[in-house]
This record gives structure tokens, sequence and C-alpha cells, in this order.
């Protein structure tokens, strides 16, 4: 484990050193990934201050807005927007889409959960529960099931059919930053600030393990679409944490750490049929890894305050969140 753990840090340095505090250096190294891979096509800058952004079918984005905390979907190849959601009174803090069920759900800092669908502007469904920040969500494969984290410490099952709360789990200071639920149902990854990785039967919200704590705040968690591993995006500074570690999910232990990034690393994903990992940071760079390898590949720098990042469903674009100039489109 140690090994690893020594190997991947010291790769880093010399990738770090190539890609952070100089500006004239992140520079080049962006113009060099422009010409040979990662570039930035569009940046739609008319828009606010954008927290959290995902995918959508057919070229499309779903994103709250920070100032009016309407949820927009917005078609980024036409630079149409396609419907506009207003119901929230406090800032979005994420947003998904349900395919199954051809729905959007999103949730809020005004302690609720809205799902709504293209055809009303008012919510289909409004879930309360949460006595403080709703501060993630995730639903399972066959959208019927939602779980969303609070900084309240709680975790809670809804039925998307009734809107009733199924079951809660309750820990002291876990005060949650992320969910994911496995494409097989089974697992649910979760972060938090207590520094722990938890995986939850996501039916029952009953621990089934956790992994070693980490050093500093896991900001975000990911899952294969295999099911076989996860990965969680740490908070730092001055290259101090800020790492992106992988979980083995099979044999329940740490693969790596990736270390790259100088700042907390905001948001980590799996992409490309489980092939590689794009992460964005507050340092202002978004990194493609190599999921095999577990090595750097590229790295681009894009924004400032770089909020998530999420896949094109088409596997053909990269869309980065940012607090300084909104939404980013990156072609791979």
């Amino acid at each position: 484990m140690g090994k690893i753990f020594s190997i991947f840090r010291s790769k880093s340095n010399s990738s770090s050193k190539s890609s952070a505090k100089l500006n004239n250096i992140v520079l080049e190294e962006k113009i060099t990934n422009e010409m040979n891979g990662l570039h930035v096509i569009e940046t739609f800058n008319l828009y606010d201050n954008v927290l959290n952004i995902s995918s959508v079918l057919n070229n499309k984005c779903l994103f709250g807005h920070q100032t009016n905390y309407t949820l927009e979907l917005f078609d980024y190849l036409k630079s149409k927007t396609i419907k506009v959601w207003d119901g929230h009174e406090k800032d979005i803090t994420r947003s998904i889409f349900c395919p199954r069920i051809n729905r959007y759900i999103s949730c809020s800092r005004d302690k609720t959960i809205k799902m709504w669908n293209i055809m009303n502007s008012r919510p289909e469904l409004d879930l309360k529960g949460h006595e403080l920040v709703v501060t993630t969500i995730s639903i399972d494969n066959e959208n019927k099931n939602l779980i969303s984290g609070s900084r309240d410490n709680n975790l809670k099952l809804w039925d998307l059919n009734t809107g009733q709360i199924k079951c809660s789990a309750n820990i002291s200071r876990n005060l949650v930053s992320d969910t994911f639920w496995s494409n097989d149902n089974k697992l649910l990854i979760q972060t938090g600030e207590d520094k722990e990785v938890r995986i939850w039967d996501p039916y029952n919200l009953k621990i089934l393990f956790n992994f070693p704590k980490k050093q500093y705040i896991q900001s975000s968690c990911y899952i294969s679409s295999d099911n076989n591993f996860a990965i969680t995006s740490s908070n730092g500074f001055q290259g101090n944490g800020c790492e992106i570690t992988v979980w083995d999910l099979r044999q329940r232990k740490l693969m790596a750490e990736l270390y790259g990034h100088e700042q907390t690393v905001t948001d980590a994903n799996i992409i490309k049929n489980d092939s590689q990992i794009i992460s964005c940071s507050n340092d202002s760079t978004v990194r493609l890894w190599d999921m095999k390898t577990l090595k750097l590949q590229e790295t681009i720098y894009v924004s400032n305050t770089l909020t998530s990042v999420a896949e094109s469903q088409d596997m053909k674009y990269i869309l980065v969140s940012s607090l300084s100039n909104g939404i980013h489109l990156i072609r791979k």
C-alpha cells in the first residue's frame, strides 16, 4: 500500500511542477493540449455562477442559476435554452436527469428536493424532510428510488412514486458532501466532512463497510459502470491533499492516490466506458487520467474555481461548471 502511495506521489511531483503555479507555464500547457487533446471550444459566460452541472441526452445539460435559483435545461451545441423551471428559494446544489422516467430532479440550500417534467414549469414532486442544506441526490438505475444527503448528517431514501421517505440514517458529524448509487443498485458510496468514505446498502441505509479514513474532507464520489471501482476527490491546498483516490470495491481496499492538482479537487468522474478519470479543481485545471495505468494523461487550464465536471452522453465532450465564467464545453 505504501509503495503505491510513494509511486504516485513521486509521479505527481513531476507533473504538478509543469502545471500549476506560474500562469505562463499553465498557458503553455493549455496550448499544447488544445493542439493534441482536450480543448475548450465554447464558454457560456453569460450564465451566472454554476455550482453543479449534469449531462442529458441529445447534447443537453442541466444546471441551476445561483442568482434567481432557477433550473435550466440547455442545448450546448445550439447555445439554446430548452426549458427553465422556477420553484427553489435558494441555490440549487445538485441536479440530475432520470432517463427511464424522463424527469429532472434538483436539490437546494432551501432544504427541499424537487422533481420536474418538461411539460410543466412547476415541480411535480416537492420533497421536504431535511433540516439543513441538501447537498446531494442520487437515483437508482430503475429511477424508482432517490437518496438524498444533507448537512444535517442525514441520508434519506425516497419513493419517487409516492414522494414518501422509506428510511433515514443519521451519523453524528457526517455532513454529507456527495453520494453515488452503483449501476447494479447494490451499493451506495457516500463522502462527508468527517473524512470518511462509507459504503451503504441503499435500500435499508445500513453501512456495509468503511474505507480507511482520509486526511482531508472528501468532496465527491463516483462508481464505475462495471461496479468494480470507486473514486473520491479530496479537499486541500498548495498540493497538500488535493488527490483523487481510487478504491477497489471487490477487495474493499485503496488502490492508488493520484496527485497533480494544487488545490481542492471539487469533482471527479469515471468516463469513457470506465477507461478514464476526469477531474476539475479550484486550481483552474481539468485533468484527464488513464484508469488502467492510473497516470495523468492531460491537463488543461480552463477557468477559476471549477465546481463540477460531467461527460456528455455521446462521450465526445466534457462539461465543466464554474463560479467565475459559467459553463465550459471541452472537446476530447
